[in-house]
């Protein structure tokens, strides 16, 4: 199952488990591999992965020193802690 996958590497991110660097580079790779096969197993939790994550993880940037629109790591946490809670009542 693709979505308890998906959603415990949210958790491991979030609980620190998993760095933020490691989550947004290997988060967006993981849910390309498996996106045809998610969206026939749970459309709409793909859904609101797919509409979100990728555009988190890619706004991603520790060493953010300009006025760019990137996320920190707090800020990264704060916008996956919105979708993994989204994210649980859909699985």
């Amino acid at each position: 199952m693709i979505g308890p996958e998906l959603i415990q590497m949210m958790k491991d991110f979030l609980e620190g488990k998993t760095g933020p660097n490691d989550f947004s580079f290997d988060f967006p790779a993981r849910l390309t591999f498996v996106y045809d096969e998610f969206q026939k197993e749970n459309p709409k939790l793909c859904d609101l992965i797919e509409e979100n994550m990728p555009d988190y993880c890619a706004a991603f940037d520790p060493y953010i020193d300009d006025d760019r629109e990137l996320l920190n790591e707090d800020q990264l946490r704060k916008k996956v802690k919105g979708v993994y809670e989204k994210a649980l009542v859909l699985q």
